[in-house]
């Protein structure tokens, strides 16, 4: 049985550590984001896939590009405005700029990409080229 981490926080702080400092063929940190929307990247036969929670986020305040073999997604969540005069008593929520840049794997075709915002997922589909060599 999996046990919970006792410090959830300094997990949390020790993962995003590592993910500025390893480069990995999917991706890395970059530094200037002030949040980083969680995502997971996944293969098939003939594409792959990444889903990013981006709750709040508008499609208009998102911009997905492929330049060389580097998928960069950005984007602005905008904090909700209320009525002047209120006293906030607790802010979990995070808001503001963030940025992820993905390394494409050889065989991916940046060509193809294609992009769906829906309930607050972003979903990115990346064919494969057929021409790729075998593992």
């Amino acid at each position: 049985m999996a046990r919970e981490p006792v410090f959830p926080s300094l997990r949390f702080e020790v993962d995003r550590l590592f993910d500025t400092l390893v480069h990995t063929t999917w991706g890395r940190s970059p530094e200037a984001s002030s949040w980083k929307p969680a995502c997971d990247v996944v293969e098939e036969p003939d594409r792959y896939w990444i889903q990013m929670d981006v709750p709040g986020v508008r499609a208009s305040d998102l911009s997905i590009a492929a330049e060389g073999r580097t998928l960069r997604v950005e984007g602005v969540r905008q904090r909700v405005r209320r009525r002047g005069g209120e006293h906030h008593h607790l802010v979990e929520r995070t808001c503001g700029r963030f940025e992820r840049a993905f390394h494409l794997p050889a065989d991916a075709d940046p060509d193809g990409i294609h992009a769906h915002l829906e309930d607050g997922v972003l979903s990115i589909e990346i064919p494969r080229r057929e021409n790729r060599s075998p593992r």
